[in-house]
């Protein structure tokens, strides 16, 4: 496999951050804007204006692909659908706006994410707000009749944000009384109080000048943004995240026994400490690479009692990222399938030494190399990773090929006793009854 010399590069300008991949021979770009707080602006909106309007920050982001600064909806589409790969994706701890394209039309395609991204819907009409919000709330109403959507909507809210009411989603109330005024507002906020990133993948063996690119797309920025009403843009407040949302540690039933009559949902949540890197290799283990001791082992293969059962991490709006065990089993094998998450750790721990290690991390390097594609890479380069080790370990990867700089960036993040500590704060924790168990 020819894998081409790589260069990463951080460029931090005045009113945003520019991430920047380049992969020569490629005639491969990708543009990728990311407002890295999201949906926890809702909560501070309520404490500004005095209304609840959860479910915000996902119509936002339809409504950002309609009638911006430069482009009229239907040029935006247009545009879009014929010259690129596009998508937007809203989550607690950022949202998104990106792109795909060839070198040809990247100049073209940066200026209509960027017009999309900083949209302050100034031009947007009531007729096409009410339309787009008819589509949103369509939407929700699907999501609230599948059982997984809404346990998940449930748990995130009483769980995670400890019954804020922040769900990602909203409710069918709540995203009914938003205005395009309450908009206009949240937008003023999300670019007036964030940290931005403009995220380039391009290829350097083109025609393409990137630096003026970057100055373009600042420019554009800068001219986008003068729109943002007067009255939006003085408002006095800044982002405070809690340190921890977390519901109080306990057993506690989230949905009725009618709910429950058949199957149950099943999460155990840790507050936990450790990068992101750490938390893959254990999860990984924990969850199939683990001979005779995984998840995967003993709630499928030993006790039949689920298809599947996982370990992972999730964030929340505040960006506190917490580890979530979930399993589904018939409600008889609750008990059992509590009491078998604690025993996974425990014996884990007891096999996990530097051969099994190095299994893992084979793993982990086999499945980015095997996975590989231009997008994959980008990803995997631009990884959003939260903590600033991690940040410092990427930004100064440059001249090397994808197997050199996973093992890197492994080794310089993990060893086998972050891992070994990882998994034991799980296994006391719970055994100290620090963990939420939730039922529904």
């Amino acid at each position: 496999m020819n894998i081409p010399t790589i260069k990463h590069n951080v460029v931090k300008r005045d009113i945003v951050t520019f991430e920047l991949l380049d992969l020569p021979n490629s005639d491969y770009f990708s543009i990728d804007i990311s407002f890295c707080t999201s949906t926890k602006v809702e909560e501070d909106y309520k404490k500004i204006y005095g209304k609840e309007i959860f479910g915000a920050t996902h119509l936002l982001e339809h409504m950002s692909f309609k009638s911006t600064l430069d482009y009229d909806t239907k040029e935006v589409e247009s545009l879009l659908r014929n010259y690129s790969k596009h998508n937007a994706t809203t989550g607690f701890s950022n949202l998104r706006f990106f792109a795909t394209t060839s070198t040809e039309y990247s100049n073209l395609i940066a200026r209509v994410i960027t017009n999309i991204a900083y949209n302050t819907l100034n031009k947007v009409n009531e007729e096409e707000f009410e339309t787009e919000k008819g589509v949103v709330l369509n939407e929700l109403r699907r999501y609230l009749n599948d059982r997984n959507t809404t346990t998940y909507f449930n748990y995130v809210d009483k769980v995670l944000h400890n019954g804020v009411g922040n769900n990602l989603m909203g409710t069918l109330e709540t995203v009914e009384n938003i205005t395009l005024e309450d908009l206009q507002r949240l937008k003023a906020m999300l670019l007036t109080h964030n940290k931005i990133t403009v995220s380039l993948t391009y290829d350097s063996s083109t025609d393409l000048d990137i630096e003026h690119l970057m100055n373009a797309i600042e420019k554009d920025i800068e001219i986008i943004t003068m729109g943002i009403k007067e009255e939006y843009r003085h408002i006095d407040y800044v982002y405070n995240n809690p340190e921890n949302t977390l519901k109080e540690p306990g057993k506690y039933i989230l949905t009725d026994e009618k709910v429950r009559e058949e199957n149950s949902i099943i999460h155990i949540t840790t507050d936990s400490t450790t990068n992101d890197r750490v938390r893959g290799i254990a999860f990984d283990l924990l969850n199939k690479i683990s001979p005779d001791t995984s998840f995967k082992y003993y709630y499928r293969e030993k006790h039949g009692i689920t298809y599947g059962a996982s370990i992972g991490s999730m964030r929340n709006g505040y960006n506190n990222n917490y580890t979530v065990f979930n399993v589904d089993v018939k409600s008889s094998d609750v008990d059992l399938a509590i009491d078998l998450y604690p025993k996974v750790l425990k014996e884990t721990l007891e096999i996990l030494d530097e051969e099994l290690y190095d299994k893992v991390i084979n793993k982990m390097i086999l499945d980015e190399i095997t996975n590989l594609n231009l997008n994959k890479h980008s990803h995997i380069f631009l990884d959003r990773l939260y903590e600033k080790e991690t940040f410092v370990a990427l930004k100064d990867i440059s001249n090397t090929d994808l197997t050199k700089y996973s093992k890197e960036a492994i080794e310089r993040l993990s060893t086998l006793e972050k891992v070994r500590s990882f998994i034991k704060e799980l296994l006391d924790k719970h055994t100290n009854n620090e963990t939420v168990i939730t039922i529904s």
